[in-house]
């Protein structure tokens, strides 16, 4: 069994993503879904994400949800802001976990 990982494309990112005015100086230089790479251990380079686990106390197949992020960007003030790739599924796996640990409490008394 192998986790469960949410890749949206980046057609799917929220839809703040496509705001085309900087919230902080007002100006229409904004680009939009700009791409955020981290670099891994071994100098590879890999999307950002953010990751919520249904099993977050299991050693192994934890039922991770990775959320890849991408940014707003102005080209005038360089405000940047993040947004989540399809963050209602995010949340809804965030849910998942809460009523999965709540059961285990209830079971364990």
């Amino acid at each position: 069994m192998s986790e469960h990982e949410n890749h949206a494309s980046h057609a799917g990112a929220s839809d703040g993503a496509d705001n085309e005015t900087c919230p902080k100086c007002r100006s229409r230089k904004v680009i939009p879904r700009v791409r955020i790479i981290d670099r891994n251990a071994n100098s590879g380079v890999e999307e950002l994400s953010v990751e919520v686990h249904e099993y977050p106390y299991a050693m192994f197949f934890r039922g991770t949800h990775r959320g890849y992020l991408s940014a707003s960007v102005c080209g005038e003030c360089g405000f940047t802001e993040l947004y989540l790739e399809d963050p209602a599924a995010f949340h809804a796996a965030y849910e998942s976990a809460l009523a999965r640990q709540r059961d285990d409490q209830i079971k364990r008394g």
